[in-house]
């Protein structure tokens, strides 16, 4: 009874977000239209120039490691490929992989926590899945999955099987568990990005099916570039005549006395974060000129120089960048009750994607 009930529920979220794809997807395709037409003519310049995407099928990382068969109940080795769709496929073995088989998993992670121990895994869990019997006893929680070794890297997804990994030794371990995070970062926005007439028909489609429930705010399942969340002709019409005058009204009493105090607070992370990125790249840079001023190898500068294109995609090196940025989700916890911002992760995830674009 209770599926037959959520396939009703389903069902009526169905048709009632359906008109407002619908109406949204003929707006975005005759804007598309014009577009074409007038050969983009009004197309705005950017500041921060998008570089053009890598080669298709570039592998980031692969290496065998240990991996949670959640079919199985245990532990088995796996030899596991990121390439930049930033899915994470496990295969049985190498030779499978060079082989062209299909992968045994293939996990995409999309809104999901990379965790380096089971202590930060449990809180997590506990948080979202709360003990429904609320004993307030304090019990040595078994482990959910035994770890057959010392280093593990968990990955949390509120909507999807988690996936849990292990590793001998930390270096390795950390390697991963970076790699994992940009999968996250680039699942979550990559998408977003798409300047296709149908994803911002549907991302806007979306934003009116809640705007309909009342939910104004930010939504943690869907985020988007500026591009996504520019306003057509239509949204200001309806804007003004439902919510300008006390949105105006808000700004001006609750809002636009704090900006400055709010900028130079997103500032310092910020900054401190491009400034790491300038003096990675520096540090980098003056190896290879030292390099070659001992060698004189010319095949070795050419070698240097292709690792150097890589730098942004090598998730270890660029690891201490972000974690400057990670500073805002102390600093700006007023935030959160002040004016309701509880998505602070994903400012710092685009923040993080700006600094790997201008590496």
């Amino acid at each position: 009874m209770r599926c037959l009930d959520n396939d009703g529920k389903t069902e009526a979220i169905i048709k009632n977000f359906s008109p407002h794809y619908r109406r949204q997807y003929a707006v975005a395709f005759c804007k598309h239209v014009q577009d074409e037409l007038e050969q983009h003519r009004d197309s705005q310049s950017q500041f921060l120039k998008t570089k053009p995407p890598a080669e298709a099928g570039t592998v980031l990382y692969e290496a065998e490691l240990l991996h949670f068969a959640e079919d199985l109940k245990k532990w088995k080795d796996r030899y596991v490929v990121i390439k930049n769709d930033y899915a994470v496929d496990c295969f049985e073995t190498k030779e499978a992989y060079q082989k062209g088989a299909s992968p045994k998993y293939h996990v995409l992670p999309a809104g999901g926590k990379v965790l380096t121990s089971e202590e930060d895994y449990n809180l997590l869990s506990d948080k979202h899945f709360p003990d429904p019997v609320g004993s307030s006893e304090k019990e040595v929680a078994q482990a959910f999955v035994q770890l057959p070794r010392e280093f593990p890297v968990y990955l949390w997804q509120p909507f999807a099987r988690h996936s849990y990994y292990c590793f001998p030794e930390p270096e390795a371990q950390r390697q991963f568990s970076a790699v994992l995070g940009d999968c996250v970062r680039h699942s979550n926005h990559d998408f977003l990005k798409q300047t296709t007439y149908e994803v911002e028909a549907f991302l806007e489609a979306i934003q009116f099916f809640r705007q309909e429930k009342g939910h104004y705010g930010t939504w943690e399942m869907i985020t988007g570039n500026e591009k996504e969340q520019r306003i057509n002709s239509i949204v200001d019409g309806i804007s003004e005549t439902t919510v300008s005058e006390p949105a105006q009204k808000c700004c001006t009493e609750l809002i636009q006395p704090f900006l400055a105090s709010i900028l130079e607070e997103l500032m310092g992370p910020v900054s401190s974060g491009f400034t790491e990125v300038r003096s990675l790249f520096d540090k980098e840079v003056n190896e290879i000129i030292q390099d070659f001023q001992n060698t004189n190898d010319i095949t070795k500068l050419k070698e240097n120089v292709d690792q150097l294109m890589k730098l942004p995609f090598n998730s270890v090196k660029m690891e201490p960048c972000y974690l400057k940025v990670n500073l805002l989700q102390e600093l700006l916890q007023d935030l959160k009750s002040r004016f309701k911002i509880y998505h602070i992760d994903f400012v710092i995830q685009r923040t993080q994607n700006f600094m790997q674009e201008v590496l």
